[in-house]
Parts: C-alpha cells; structure tokens; sequence
C-alpha cells in the first residue's frame, strides 16, 4: 500500500480524470495525468497497481480510505434506486457500476473516461426508451417503408 518513493499529488486529477480532460481542451495549460504508472521497482520493474492507486496518488491514505467508502455508498445507492424504481436508466447504471466493480482488480474503472462516456450515453438512450413518440414513429417509418 505504502510506496516510499510515492509520485507528487495529482489532486484529484486521476480520481476525476475525464474532468481533467475536458478542461484541457478548453485550457490547454491544465495537463491530466499520464493514465499508465512509471515503472517501479517491486523487487521487479513493475507498473501494474491496484485500483486504490489513483485514490494514493490524489488523496495520499485518506483517499484509500475514503475513496473505496464512496464508491460503496454509490453502488448500494444505485443498486437499491434499480430495485425502487425499475426503470431502465437505473438498471443501466446498476449494470454499469457491476462491470466497474468486477473489473476492479485489474483497474479503477470508476475513473476512467469509458465509464463517464457510457453514463452519457445512458442518459440519451434511457430518454429515447421513455419517449413513446419517437418509438412510435420509428415504428411507423420502419412499417411503412416495409411495405
């Protein structure tokens, strides 16, 4: 958990990365974090760490400590919204989260681009599956052009 030769502070850039990405684009002296760790020596040279690694490098041992906690909060919440509600967004994002949370042992995957860019996709698809007028109407224009 403890690398004495730890790396600087990123302050919450590789926690909220695709933040960071976005800013660089509209301020091109604002940098996001390399995404892949310099290589360390474990007694071998080595750049493979555990999901915490972002919550160290942002927040040092309050983020390993709090880090895991919020995303524990977050997905019960959104496990609990999808068994409340029932809707398809919250089972999207119920999906979602499941994928971030298996794949944690290779990655945190919570704060990594992917995951915020399906989260907006989501809202685009859950809005189009709410909508009965555009399902009507493609349902229209695919009956009609099947004729």
């Amino acid at each position: 958990l403890f690398r004495s030769t730890g790396p600087k502070s990123t302050h919450g850039s590789m926690t909220f990365y695709p933040i960071f990405k976005l800013l660089n684009l509209v301020d091109p002296t604002i940098e996001p974090p390399l995404i892949v760790a310099e290589f360390v020596s474990i007694p071998i040279e080595a750049n493979t760490f555990t999901w915490l690694q972002q919550f160290y490098d942002d927040f040092g041992l309050v983020g390993v400590l709090i880090g895991p906690w919020v995303v524990g909060v977050l997905s019960s919440a959104v496990y609990f919204r999808m068994l409340r509600t029932r809707e398809f967004y919250s089972t999207y994002v119920n999906g979602l989260f499941s994928f971030c949370l298996l794949l944690s042992i290779f990655g945190n995957h919570f704060t990594q681009g992917p995951a915020w860019y399906f989260l907006a996709v989501g809202v685009l698809i859950a809005a189009w599956v709410k909508n009965p007028v555009a399902k009507a109407g493609l349902h229209s224009a695919t009956m009609t052009n099947s004729i």
